[in-house]
C-alpha cells in the first residue's frame, strides 16, 4: 500500500539516497571537468601562447619605468598619462598572476620564477595601494611606490625564459650565485691578509717617498701617500690594482724602483689574488654553469617525455578506433591509411616527431613473423620507448639492421632471429643466425 505511512517513509528515504548519490556523481563530474579545464589551461600557459603578449607588456612597463626615473632625475612631475599607464600595467600583472595561481593551484610556488614573479607583483600592488590611501605630501609612500615600479625591471628576467639560450644563461647565473658569494669572501680574506702586511711594512716606505716628493705634481699626489695607511685603505688599493687593473704603474712601480725588495711582496700578492683566487673563482662559476646546463637538459627531457607519454595514450585511443574488428592488431596498410586520411592520427604522430618512414620501420621491427599485422598496444609502447630513450635508440636500430642482415645471410628472408622480438632487451644477449 503506497499510501501507508511506512511506504511513504521508505519512498522518502529512497529519494534521499538517490539525491545523495546523484549529488556525489554530479560533484565528481564537475571536479573531473574542472581538472580537464585546468590541464588544458596549464598546457596553454606552459607554451608560449601567453608568454609573448606578457613579454610585450613587461617591455612596455620597463619603458614606463625609464620615463618615470628620467622625470625624477629632472625634478619634473610625472604626467597623467604615465600614471594611468602604470596603473593599467599593474592591473594586467595582477590579473595574469591570479589566472596563473588558478591554473597551477598549490603548485604555483614550486617554481622559483613564479614565486619571484608573485613577489614583484605583490610589492608593486602593495606600494600602489599604500600610496592611494596615504596623503601624497607624505614622501615615504611615494618613494616606496617608485621602488615597487622599478622592481618591474626584474620581470625582464621572465622574458629570458622564452629563449632557450637566455634561459640557460639565467639559470647558470643563479647556480653561480653561491660560489660567487663564497668566492667574494675568499677574495676579501686574501686581500685582508696582504693588507695587514702592507700597512706594517709598505706604508712607512711610501711615507718616506711622499715626504721626498715622489708623487708631487702627479694625479696620484693625494691618493698614493695614504694608499696603505690602514687595512681598509690597503684593501681598496689592492682591489683597484688586482681586480680592476688600475694604479699599478702610478703607485707600485715607483715603490719597487726605490725599494726593489718590495717587488717580491707585490708579486706574491698579485699572484695569490689575481692568478689564483680570481681564476679559481672563474673556474667554479663555469663548472656551476655547466651543471645548470645539465639540469636544464634533464628538465627539458622530462618535459618532452611527459608530453610524448600523453601523445602516446592518445595514439593508442586512435589505434583502437582504426581497429574496426577489435582484434587488437593492425596491418601496415591500415597504419598508412590512418596516417594519410586520419588527421588526428597524423597530428599525434607529428607531435611525437614521427614520420611515415619511422612508422614503417617500427612496424617491420615488431612484425617478427612477417604476418603483416602487429599488436598496436605493443606498437605504441615500443614507439614511445624509441623516442624517449635517445642514448639507446641508435643501438636499437643497429641491432635491427644486423638481425635483418643475419636473416638474409641465413637464407630465410621471411624469418628473423629471436633477438628482434623485443627492441629494448639487453644488448649483451647475442643471437645466432
Amino acid at each position: 500500500d503506497l499510501t501507508s505511512p511506512r511506504s511513504s517513509a521508505g519512498c522518502v528515504r529512497s529519494e534521499s539516497r538517490f539525491m545523495g548519490t546523484f549529488g556525489k556523481v554530479k560533484g565528481e563530474v564537475e571536479k573531473s571537468e574542472q581538472k580537464k579545464l585546468r590541464r588544458r589551461l596549464e598546457k596553454a600557459v606552459s607554451s608560449h601562447f601567453l608568454e609573448w603578449p606578457m613579454s610585450c607588456v613587461i617591455f612596455f612597463s620597463i619603458v614606463l619605468v625609464i620615463i618615470d626615473v628620467d622625470n625624477i632625475a629632472a625634478g619634473q612631475d610625472s604626467p597623467v598619462w604615465l600614471s594611468r599607464c602604470n596603473l593599467a600595467v599593474m592591473v594586467i600583472f595582477l590579473a595574469e598572476l591570479i589566472f596563473r595561481m588558478y591554473v597551477f593551484g598549490g603548485r604555483y610556488f614550486s617554481d622559483p620564477f613564479r614565486a619571484f614573479d608573485f613577489l614583484v607583483v605583490a610589492v608593486d600592488v602593495g606600494m600602489t595601494v599604500t600610496l592611494s590611501i596615504t596623503e601624497a605630501s607624505f614622501p615615504l609612500p611615494v618613494v616606496l611606490s617608485r621602488i615597487g615600479r622599478t622592481l618591474r625591471i626584474l620581470r625582464a628576467l621572465r622574458m629570458m625564459t622564452i629563449f632557450p639560450e637566455l634561459a640557460v644563461m639565467l639559470k647558470g647565473m643563479l647556480f653561480a650565485m653561491k660560489p660567487l658569494m663564497w668566492g667574494t669572501v675568499m677574495l676579501g680574506t686574501v686581500l685582508c691578509f696582504w693588507s695587514v702586511f702592507a700597512v706594517l711594512f709598505i706604508h712607512p716606505l711610501v711615507q718616506e717617498m711622499a715626504e721626498a716628493g715622489a708623487w708631487a705634481g702627479t694625479q696620484c699626489s693625494s691618493r698614493c701617500p695614504r694608499a696603505f695607511e690602514s687595512v681598509s685603505a690597503s684593501m681598496l688599493t689592492f682591489l683597484q690594482q688586482f681586480v680592476v687593473g688600475e694604479g699599478w704603474g702610478d703607485l707600485n712601480t715607483p715603490v719597487m724602483e726605490r725599494y726593489p725588495s718590495t717587488g717580491i711582496f707585490f708579486i706574491m700578492a698579485l699572484v695569490s689574488t689575481n692568478l689564483a683566487v680570481l681564476n679559481l673563482l672563474l673556474g667554479v662559476i663555469v663548472e656551476r654553469a655547466m651543471e645548470a646546463k645539465s639540469v636544464t637538459d634533464r628538465e627539458e627531457a622530462a618535459r618532452k617525455e611527459k608530453q610524448f607519454g600523453h601523445a602516446a595514450r592518445e595514439l593508442y585511443d586512435v589505434c583502437r578506433e582504426l581497429d574496426v574488428d577489435r582484434s587488437g592488431r593492425l596491418t601496415l596498410e591500415e597504419f598508412r591509411t590512418g596516417y594519410t586520411e586520419n588527421a588526428k592520427f597524423a597530428d599525434i604522430l607529428k607531435a611525437m616527431d614521427i614520420d611515415l618512414p619511422e612508422l614503417e620501420l617500427v612496424f617491420t621491427m615488431l612484425d617478427t613473423d612477417r604476418s603483416g599485422d602487429v599488436n598496436y598496444e605493443e606498437f605504441v609502447e615500443q614507439l614511445h620507448l624509441i623516442k624517449t630513450h635517445d642514448a639507446h635508440t641508435l643501438l636499437v636500430f643497429i641491432k635491427f639492421y644486423v638481425c635483418e642482415i643475419l636473416s638474409r645471410v641465413g637464407g630465410s628472408p621471411t624469418k628473423r632471429p629471436r633477438t628482434s622480438l623485443t627492441l629494448f632487451d639487453s644488448p649483451t644477449k647475442g643471437a645466432s643466425p
